[in-house]
């Protein structure tokens, strides 16, 4: 993602959209950064690579105060230790 101030005091309700292009890297924590500095929506258009552990990507791609729309990305996970007991299955 290229090099933008993301100083925005206090949340004014802006709308940013990133299109930087397919399989560019953007890590989870940067778009959850910017999705936390608007009220506004943070949309990205093209189809990035985005990594980051399972706490980042929810906070950028589902926590809402902080998520981006995105609608065509490669996600990658990184966390460090992933155990099975990780994991919780519900069934109905």
């Amino acid at each position: 993602m290229g090099q933008a101030s993301t100083t925005l005091l206090p949340r004014y309700e802006i709308t940013i959209t990133v299109n930087d292009n397919d399989a560019t890297a953007v890590t989870a924590s940067d778009l959850s950064a910017l999705g936390g500095k608007t009220a506004g929506t943070v949309t990205v258009t093209n189809a990035v690579a985005i990594t980051g552990d399972h706490d980042q990507l929810t906070a950028a791609l589902v926590t809402a105060g902080t998520k981006v729309e995105v609608s065509d990305a490669a996600v990658t996970v990184n966390d460090n230790a992933m155990t099975f007991t990780s994991f919780q299955w519900n069934y109905l």
